[in-house]
Order: C-alpha cells, then sequence, then structure tokens
C-alpha cells in the first residue's frame, strides 16, 4: 500500500503564466502527534514511503516539524499547507505577522499552500484579494486555497482576480460525506472553470443525521466489513471514485494512523457497491 504514496500529481492544474504547481503525493497528512519522537517517527515514515504533502496547522509545536525538516535537509522536496481564518484583522499587520510567525516557527522562507477558512462576509472581495495577492508578492506564501468557503465566493474572487491579473484561488478544500449528496458535477465544474486543485476530508457518516443517514451508514458498515476494513476506508474510496483527481486529506498521529490512510486510498469499491 505504501507503494501508493510514490504516484505523485500536480497540486492543481497549470495555468498560464503562472508558478509550476509542485508534484504531490495523494495523500494530504493532518500532522497531529503527541511527543516529538512521534513527530520524527511519523514523518520518517511518511516521506520515506514516498509521501510530501503535510499540513500543520493544527499542529502547536510546528517548531518540530521545522526541526524535522533541517535535519532531513529536505524543505524542497516537502509541500507544506496553513489554514488561516480571514477576518477583519486579515487586512491589518496582525494576519501578515501571524504568517511570519508560523515561518519562523517551521524555519522556512515561504509556505506552499495557505487555506483560508471562514470567509468574513464583512470584508470585501476586493480587499481580500489584494491582501492576498501581495503575500504571493513578496513570496510568503506561493499558492492559495480556499478551505470549506462558499462556492459562490470563491467564484466570484476568482473573476475579481482574472480582471484585475491578480492571484486568484488555487485549490479548494472541502469536507466530504458518502452519504450526503451533494452536488458533487457543480464543484467539479468550478475546479475545472478556475483551474483549481482539489482536496476532500471525510466526515462520520452517522454525523448529525436521522433515519436515511443511519441507513446510509449501515450501508458503508456492510461495505467495509467485506473488505474487512474500517468505514473511513470505505468512504475514501467513495470519495476517490466521485473525484479521482483528488488530495485526500487525512488526521494522522502515529504509524498506525498513516498504515489506515494508505489502505483507505488502496480499497477499491466494485461498481455496485459504488452506487450504493
Amino acid at each position: 500500500m505504501a507503494e501508493l504514496l510514490k504516484h505523485h500529481r500536480p497540486l492543481l492544474p497549470r495555468r498560464d503564466g503562472t508558478t509550476t504547481p509542485p508534484h504531490v503525493s495523494p495523500l494530504l497528512v493532518l500532522i497531529a502527534p503527541d511527543t516529538y519522537e512521534d513527530t520524527v517517527e511519523l514523518l520518517d515514515s511518511f516521506y520515506n514511503d514516498g509521501g510530501n504533502f503535510i499540513d500543520v496547522s493544527q499542529f502547536e509545536p510546528q517548531e518540530w516539524v521545522g526541526t524535522w525538516l533541517r535535519n532531513r535537509e529536505n524543505r524542497d522536496k516537502m509541500v507544506i499547507s496553513v489554514s488561516m481564518r480571514m477576518d477583519s484583522f486579515a487586512l491589518t499587520s496582525s494576519f501578515r505577522l501571524e504568517i511570519e510567525k508560523t515561518l519562523t516557527r517551521l524555519g522556512v522562507d515561504c509556505i506552499d499552500l495557505l487555506f483560508i477558512q471562514e470567509w468574513d462576509h464583512s470584508l470585501s472581495i476586493e480587499e481580500t484579494m489584494h491582501s492576498l495577492n501581495s503575500l504571493i508578492k513578496d513570496n510568503k506564501v506561493r499558492f492559495i486555497g480556499a478551505d470549506m468557503l462558499p462556492m459562490w465566493v470563491v467564484a466570484q474572487a476568482n473573476q475579481f482576480a482574472r480582471d484585475r491579473q491578480l492571484h486568484g484561488f488555487d485549490m479548494y478544500w472541502r469536507g466530504f460525506y458518502a452519504h450526503r449528496h451533494f452536488t458533487s458535477e457543480e464543484l467539479q465544474d468550478m475546479c475545472k472553470i478556475w483551474h483549481m486543485g482539489l482536496a476532500v476530508y471525510l466526515s462520520d457518516p452517522d454525523e448529525g443525521r436521522g433515519k436515511e443517514s443511519t441507513a446510509t451508514g449501515q450501508r458503508l458498515r456492510e461495505v467495509a466489513k467485506s473488505h474487512r476494513v474500517s468505514v473511513d476506508f470505505v468512504d475514501l474510496a467513495y470519495a476517490l471514485s466521485q473525484f479521482p483527481h483528488a488530495i485526500l486529506s487525512y488526521p494522522c498521529t502515529n504509524l498506525a494512523s498513516i498504515s489506515d490512510a494508505t489502505t483507505g486510498l488502496g480499497l477499491l469499491l466494485t461498481g455496485r457497491q459504488g452506487s450504493d
């Protein structure tokens, strides 16, 4: 299963006249170990198996990742993402200061991918996109992602950026639930029109749902049992069937969770099971 991590693909579609996107493993690991030793063990295993895409947003001791990067001398081989809230102070020095603090903790000059989450509707699209574009121009950030932002906001923001030759959103990150049949075509169309990459993460198939979701959750459990894997793996495989070019994000705290994630990548559903 570990061989799957070596099959790198472009982070996002190439746009004319823009920075060439890096190639990444099909798994984005959300780093969350409890100790420095676990962090090193997890990162070594992931990297040695071919993984190179990590997110450190929820990992407070980011210095541990920075130490690992320095000791392994592999910064140029890793792609690092961070998520931050876009709120009313985003246009002030405070937002840039948070970026600088993250860079210092990681011991790097630039964040590869900055995800913006929780769009503040009190901010205009014009102000926001100019602010984000300045981070690109100053080489603090290479690419900009949208973390669960409304798709209409992302589309309007990218249209504004295109009309003014600014840097728009490069990637979209959203939660995925096998039992929630949102309009996948709409998401695929948005990513295609704006040449955006896509990352998805998984959630509990029965979370906050009634009888219908419980029934679907039961079906997922039946499929999981037939493959002798957990329900998460079935969700993961279903996401891959809906979005074959998506990057899968998965929280990892130890070697076992890395193994779980790669197992999920290798799970293949039959046509019948995938459509049920």
